[in-house]
């Protein structure tokens, strides 16, 4: 079965201030946040990433060129709505795609390959990633049932006390069986908050249709760093450096 990678990269950046170009464009030890998320993302797969643009969208496709397949989210409705927009590219595929969102750009390429290996092993329609991580990272917590199936993921700001102590946390990558996640997708509410898809709720409606949804573990808690912030790009870039200089 084919791995068709999926990366968001429509968001607008408002926390980091972007205005005049998005975010995943911002400068990531002298190359773009989204640079690095690609390259990790083309170690573990070899077909063509499909770039989801939205916010100054052009400038993406200026800096990257034809090397990629691009598909534009015309309205940012959240992440569930830019996932959908690949259905444009992928309609008549069957496998998997592997949705990344764009400012994760330190995802290392064998944590891909190995939510592609329990893809293939359990057959489940989604896989997640997930982390053991600290109250530094405000993620959706992961919620297992006793037999180590993934039930639900409770976003920070929905979570009780009780459930804020769940230290096993959404790391913001997915391996989404297709076409059941285009049509789960399509079925899936928007939030009454902020009006946005999200496609966490994919696990939600996977359970309802009784289908089968785990997750794989990151190996190191700096993957899990996406960039929202200026302090969070700067952590990253610390992160990113040490790597560089530890593989020469």
């Amino acid at each position: 079965m084919r791995v068709y990678p999926v990366i968001l990269a429509g968001g607008k950046g408002t926390r980091i201030g972007a205005k005049s170009r998005p975010k995943v464009l911002f400068e990531l030890a002298h190359k773009p946040i989204l640079d690095w998320t690609i390259r990790s993302v083309k170690k573990a797969v070899k077909q063509t990433p499909i770039i989801v643009i939205g916010y100054k969208g052009e400038q993406i496709k200026k800096y990257f060129g034809s090397q990629f397949l691009y598909v534009w989210q015309k309205k940012l409705l959240g992440t569930a709505h830019a996932f959908l927009q690949a259905k444009k590219v992928l309609k008549n595929k069957k496998g998997w795609c592997l949705v990344v969102n764009g400012d994760n750009p330190l995802f290392l390429p064998q944590t891909f390959k190995k939510m592609i290996k329990k893809g293939l092993k359990t057959q489940a329609e989604l896989i997640i990633l997930s982390g053991i991580l600290d109250e530094r990272f405000s993620y959706g917590r992961v919620i297992k049932n006793q037999t180590g199936e993934v039930i639900d993921i409770i976003e920070e700001k929905d979570a009780d006390d009780n459930t804020k102590k769940i230290k096993l946390k959404n790391c913001g990558a997915y391996l989404v069986k297709i076409p059941w996640g285009f049509k789960a997708v399509a079925k899936l509410k928007k939030s009454p908050v902020t009006g946005e898809y999200y496609i966490t709720d994919l696990v939600k409606q996977a359970r309802l249709e009784n289908k089968k949804v785990f997750d794989v573990q990151i190996s190191d808690w700096t993957e899990a760093v996406g960039i929202n912030t200026l302090e969070q790009l700067q952590l990253a870039e610390e992160i990113l450096k040490k790597r560089l200089k530890n593989a020469l």
